[in-house]
């Protein structure tokens, strides 16, 4: 089980539009696991014997679900799962 709350480029795209204020962005940044880190995490282990691997605390606007899943489930061939609330 590891935390994926957000993707960078969706925050990025969010902050653009002017739907999340800059100050959001800085402490979600701080204190929350992005995509691109899970990914980084996963990278630099052995997931070789990993036979599932579930996503939580995914934000509601930060997040794409089935994207999460995919590219994780792309990196590792393992089952991905994503916990609901």
């Amino acid at each position: 089980m590891i935390e994926c709350n957000y993707s960078q480029e969706i925050v990025n795209r969010r902050v653009l539009a002017g739907e999340l204020h800059p100050a959001q962005k800085k402490r979600l940044l701080r204190s929350h696991f992005s995509l691109e880190h899970v990914k980084d995490f996963l990278k630099a282990n052995d997931t070789r014997g990993v036979e599932e691997i579930w996503l939580l605390h995914l934000s509601d606007g930060n997040s794409d679900a089935a994207l999460f899943k995919r590219e994780i489930q792309e990196l590792t061939g393992a089952v991905v799962r994503v916990a609901e609330r």
